[in-house]
């Protein structure tokens, strides 16, 4: 268990920065959400999904190693496909993850008036802003 831990913490460290920003994301979606409920909501989510997702991959990297060692896996071939269908699923479900931040991010932009590419100021120049 030793070595696992060690493994952990050295993992750790090479994530953190996307551990960092992950744990970042959560939390401003906590602070916005009495502002912005429905994107706070599918951001944390998404968000926290990903979170576990990267949190529980040492474990199936960890049963890869203990499988080669043991009787798991007899050969090359078998960890390999084994690597290749866990990058596969992980690949979808971080996919689908993005597509639930993706729509939260854009769900509540309803803004007709920021669609007016024609839209002039009282002065007759181009509208930029507020």
């Amino acid at each position: 268990m030793g070595s696992f831990l060690k493994e952990v913490i050295v993992w750790a460290f090479v994530e953190s920065p996307l551990l960092l920003t992950l744990l970042g994301g959560v939390t401003w979606a906590l602070v916005t959400w009495r502002r912005h409920p429905k994107v706070s909501l599918l951001a944390g989510l998404g968000l926290t999904a990903k979170l576990v997702i990267l949190l529980s991959m040492p474990l199936f990297h960890w049963f890869a190693v203990k499988g080669w060692e043991g009787d798991t896996f007899n050969d090359f071939d078998e960890i390999s496909t084994y690597y290749k269908a866990l990058t596969f699923v992980h690949s979808l479900i971080s996919a689908g993850l993005w597509l639930l931040i993706l729509f939260a991010i854009f769900t509540e932009r309803n803004h007709p008036e920021a669609l007016d590419l024609n839209r002039k100021t009282s002065d007759g120049y181009p509208f930029v802003g507020q």
